[in-house]
């Protein structure tokens, strides 16, 4: 614990540190509200399955929010590169430059009418490779020319006007760029890319691929740091398998990639680590006030899958007696359900559901199977409950007698009557 506080810690809070990575991650959440409205229309259309066709068909809200994911991420990534460089005039620019400039990198083509066709597929999941590429360049390019201008610093010219013109360099190189790559050579970068990362995608979606990202967010976790910092790998890994999944649907085949975020949700019951039974053992069994305080408080937030209250307030991180069922129980949850998808039990999930809801709700929902959903959470509660229990009545026991001392203690240096 002292050397993963002292070396891997401080190395990682670094590299989450990073402009880029931060910004990667500020991009990827801020066009999370896409996948939130894309899954209230899977929600709706689940519930369509379930028979009550009196419910509007929301297709199309999830083709245009969801489905454009990539054309977000692509406008929001440069734009807050900017800002993060302290280039904030020309941040909705580079903004705007990489949007064009991603929609010439998804290898748009003409029909015979002289039509300009794009493949929707690519503005969406499937297009987030190339949306990180098109604005990583941007950025790149934009902060090269940040300190250009055609105008003095003491110009008359109104500020955004003087934005315009120093805009026109990048801008322009940033498109030229696409031009040449798409229609000057034919390249067609979103393939490319995903042949490049083929081998480190296919690894992500076999069982030790997925067990590797499982342990690495478990054990970072639990040394207090937040696995956001993985958010942006994770992401890609989610997404190039759900778009995988939903070409093979599309020509009639059963979805064979595990590894996407709607069962990486169902792994955890009550956040990562699987907590929900600890944080109900603390908030109902403690002894301790202090325990039970701080399980009553992170109780409801547990229920839908929020657990900073109990990984930092009991705390579970930097705390070995929690430490090591922390990682047991999300290592076994985890193998729970990786089997149960693997193996066929339940049908893999492949349109996106990103709805925060209690966790007991979470599966039978995402896949349209109650009674299998249903079931797979009680057996992952059960099995979480078992693994915590009796390091929770160890560590209730501690505290316990940490609470007795603390009384004792204050009793001891409170001023008397006499003293006063």
């Amino acid at each position: 614990m002292t050397f993963v506080e002292k070396r891997i810690a401080p190395l990682i809070e670094k590299i989450g540190q990073n402009v880029w990575i931060s910004a990667t991650q500020e991009a990827i959440l801020a066009a999370v509200p896409a996948t939130l409205v894309g899954s209230v229309a899977t929600l709706v259309s689940t519930f369509r399955g379930f028979g009550l066709t009196f419910l509007p068909d929301l297709t199309q809200l999830s083709n245009f929010s969801f489905g454009l994911f990539g054309l977000f991420l692509a406008y929001e990534l440069p734009c807050i590169l900017m800002e993060k460089k302290r280039q904030r005039r020309v941040a909705r620019q580079a903004g705007l430059a990489g949007l064009g400039l991603f929609l010439l990198l998804v290898f748009p083509h003409y029909d015979e009418a002289g039509n300009l066709v794009l493949a929707t597929a690519n503005l969406g999941a499937g297009g987030m490779l190339n949306a990180l590429v098109s604005g990583y360049i941007t950025a790149v390019v934009f902060n090269i020319f940040a300190k250009f201008s055609f105008f003095k610093n003491n110009t008359t010219l109104p500020p955004f006007i003087v934005t315009w013109f120093n805009s026109i360099i990048p801008w322009t190189l940033c498109l030229l760029f696409g031009i040449g790559l798409t229609f000057g050579l034919q390249f067609d970068l979103i393939e490319q890319i995903r042949a490049l990362i083929m081998p480190i995608s296919t690894f992500a979606q076999s069982f030790g691929g997925f067990l590797l990202v499982i342990l690495m967010v478990l054990f970072m976790y639990s040394f207090g740091i937040s696995a956001w910092i993985l958010y942006p790998l994770m992401s890609l890994i989610w997404m190039e398998g759900q778009n995988a999944n939903l070409a093979l649907v599309a020509q009639g085949l059963p979805a064979t990639n595990a590894h996407t975020y709607e069962v990486f949700q169902m792994c955890f019951i009550g956040g990562q680590g699987a907590t929900l039974a600890l944080c109900i053992f603390m908030a109902f069994l403690a002894k301790s006030k202090r325990l039970k305080t701080v399980g009553r408080a992170a109780i409801i937030p547990s229920i839908f899958n929020i657990n900073e209250p109990v990984v930092y307030g009991a705390p579970v991180a930097f705390n070995p007696v929690l430490m090591v069922p922390f990682w047991i129980a999300g290592l076994a949850n985890c193998l729970i359900v990786w089997f149960t998808f693997s193996m066929g039990l339940i049908a893999i999930p492949v349109e996106p559901f990103r709805v925060t809801m209690p966790s007991i709700l979470y599966a039978p929902l995402a896949t349209g199977n109650i009674v299998g959903g249903l079931l797979l959470h009680i057996v992952c509660f059960a099995v979480t409950a078992i693994i915590y229990y009796p390091f929770f009545k160890v560590y209730d026991k501690q505290c316990l007698e940490e609470d007795e001392k603390a009384v004792e203690k204050a009793a001891k240096t409170a001023p008397t009557a006499q003293d006063a």
